[in-house]
Formats: structure tokens, sequence, C-alpha cells
């Protein structure tokens, strides 16, 4: 299902891209493991954040890549990168537990 999902969005117009198709494009540059995908996957699980900041995966998302980040050292400040990945997953856990979820 991802592959495919990244596969409709890709064929969608860029600004009209959803939450949904957003997500799935971050997941399939995620997991390329390389700084320039792991940058692109920030953005588009940024873009999916912007468009429903409750989308718990979208965090969980932001969070993988904050830790890819700090892990394989793209960033100058890995420390800086595994708060922000943490900061990312406890934001996720939260959406998670509100009442509604």
């Amino acid at each position: 299902i991802p592959l495919f999902e990244a596969q409709r969005a890709r064929l969608t117009d860029p600004a009209s891209i959803d939450t949904w198709s957003a997500y799935h494009l971050g997941l399939q540059h995620g997991w390329r493991f390389n700084q320039h995908d792991n940058t692109l996957a920030l953005g588009f699980f940024e873009r999916a954040l912007r468009l429903d900041p409750h989308f718990a995966r979208a965090h969980a998302g932001v969070s993988f890549s904050r830790f890819q980040s700090a892990f394989l050292r793209y960033s100058a400040a890995p420390d800086v990168e595994a708060k922000a990945a943490r900061a990312a997953a406890e934001q996720g856990r939260d959406v998670m537990a509100a009442p509604g979820s």
C-alpha cells in the first residue's frame, strides 16, 4: 500500500498533495537512507503536519527523519537533531493519547 500511495501521489499536482499523500512520499524518501532523500522526507512529513497537525504518523515520520539525521551524522549538530527527534515522537504520542483520537 505505501508504494502504491506514493506512486499515486507522484502523479498528483504537487500543489494539491493531501496529508496522506505527503506522508507516503515522505516514507518513500525516508527509507532510502541518504542525506538528500532524508531532507525530502522531512519536508513531506512537515507538509503533512501543516495540513493536519493531529496526524500522529507524520509526527513519527518527522521523528524518524530527525533521528536518521542525528544517527547517520547528516547534521553538524546531531545532539540537536536527537532532541528534535524525541520531541516529535512525544508530540505523536500526545496526539494519540488525546481524547477522541
